[in-house]
């Protein structure tokens, strides 16, 4: 990446496709699978999948390489992986808790819920979806105002 956060493009030569520079995290996963698990095939193929996010690949390990690169608008679906596994790596821990008995964490999800339903209410609304009926509805449902600010969650 540049360091005004933009993401450098090349011209791969080798292949004749656009291709774009590595983030750090793409080149120690693939650095890891060269040395320490010995697997040049896949390396090479996140590597492939990791440089031209833009190609369509059903190559194991490729949405999750991209996953480590922004930007949404070029690859939505790595985008949505990436949520995924932060709301996934919040979470998983205290889903282990309330599984064994510990009712401790229910406010808990309850915060962290709430919260994901504000900012994909935020999302939508951006994205031209009109949810102000889903979000009265779930504030009378659960006894808040619909205009909460994120502190008060």
């Amino acid at each position: 990446m540049s360091g005004n956060g933009s993401t450098a493009v090349l011209y791969d030569n080798a292949t004749a496709e656009l291709s774009v520079s590595l983030v750090p995290a793409q080149a120690e996963l693939i650095e890891r699978l060269l040395l320490c698990e010995g697997d040049p095939c896949t390396a090479a193929a996140l590597l492939r999948a990791a440089r031209q996010p833009h190609v369509a690949t059903n190559e194991p390990g490729a949405a999750a390489i991209r996953a480590l690169r922004p930007p949404a608008h070029v690859d939505l679906p790595a985008a949505l992986l990436r949520i995924a596994r932060a709301v996934d790596s919040e979470t998983e821990a205290l889903y282990r808790r309330k599984d064994s008995g510990d009712t401790g964490v229910l406010a808990l999800l309850r915060s962290i819920a709430l919260r994901l339903l504000e900012l994909g209410f935020t999302v939508a609304e951006e994205g031209g979806i009109e949810c102000r009926d889903i979000e009265e509805a779930i504030a009378q449902a659960y006894g808040f105002s619909a205009q909460r600010s994120g502190a008060d969650i």
